[in-house]
């Protein structure tokens, strides 16, 4: 619930995005009741984790106008070190021998945060990530996610196969995600129709 809490507002968008963030602070405050409390785990230090390292990153990922700015455009001198610190803290303190959903997502966001330059990104790194969080915890969300992440990976081709895939899909097929990745795709490729 808390996850799906912080989801909500990390979605808003133009004018919501205030709303947004209040939602995904909310989100914040709950986990860290729990993390306090005796039923913490580590899959409540990675949810953690998870949540500053998205929320070092808020700021930048809207323009004034409310339009997105992609991951490779945001000013990285805007997102919070202090929180991108705390939340690699928080992802060592989680490890346990296990991997949860929220162990492979905060590490692939740990992986954006930790890259000074977009270019620095180390993309190998974080298609292992999706790959197991795949075997975990498949969803077309985060098939999207990897095949984008091949295709920084250089793997262009494996990473558009999936993409068509989900297209197939009368109900994927309708994300919004999945359009712009294909978009992206072919822009990248030099197939402007």
């Amino acid at each position: 619930m808390i996850y799906l809490i912080f989801s909500e507002g990390y979605k808003c968008t133009g004018k919501s995005l205030d709303r947004g963030k209040l939602l995904c602070e909310e989100a914040l405050m709950l986990n860290k009741f729990l993390y306090d409390s005796p039923l913490c785990n580590p899959e409540t230090k990675a949810l953690q984790a998870l949540m500053v390292l998205n929320l070092a990153r808020f700021a930048t990922r809207y323009d004034a106008r409310g339009n997105a700015i992609e991951l490779e455009n945001q000013d990285r001198t805007l997102w919070d070190p202090s929180l991108i610190r705390l939340a690699h803290q928080l992802l060592i303190e989680s490890e346990d021998g296990s991997f949860s959903p929220y162990h492979l997502e905060a590490a692939i966001a740990y992986m954006h945060c930790s890259a000074k330059k977009f270019e620095d990104t180390n993309w190998e790194a974080i298609c292992k990530y999706y790959e197991a969080l795949l075997e975990i915890y498949p969803s077309p969300f985060a098939e999207i996610n990897y095949a984008v992440a091949l295709q920084y990976n250089r793997q262009d081709e494996k990473g558009y196969r999936i993409l068509k895939e989900l297209d197939r899909n009368p109900y994927y097929h309708k994300l919004p995600i999945l359009t712009a990745s294909l978009a992206k795709y072919h822009k990248r490729t030099g197939i402007r129709d």
